[in-house]
């Protein structure tokens, strides 16, 4: 199954170092809390404005943060 699905995945993930992954797993992380803080309990009198703009904004970086990670997609295998 030349071409797969898996094949895809694995060339993706292996291409790049492990310092690399570690920091779009950071930043997705940061993204992920960014959008909590929105959904948090209202404790602090936040309206409901406010959450939106909050969980927009980590949504808008997560979206940044995915889009540079496959923009680091090789291609050309280090298979071949």
């Amino acid at each position: 199954m030349e071409g797969g699905l898996y094949e895809k995945w694995k060339m993706m993930w292996d291409a790049k170092e492990w310092s690399t992954q570690g920091f779009f797993l950071v930043n997705a992380f940061v993204a992920l809390v960014i959008m909590s803080q929105a959904v948090k309990t209202n404790t602090d009198g936040s309206t409901l404005t406010k959450r939106g703009i909050t969980f927009g904004i980590g949504a808008l970086y997560m979206i940044v943060v995915i889009t540079g990670y496959l923009q680091l997609v090789p291609t050309v295998s280090p298979y071949q």
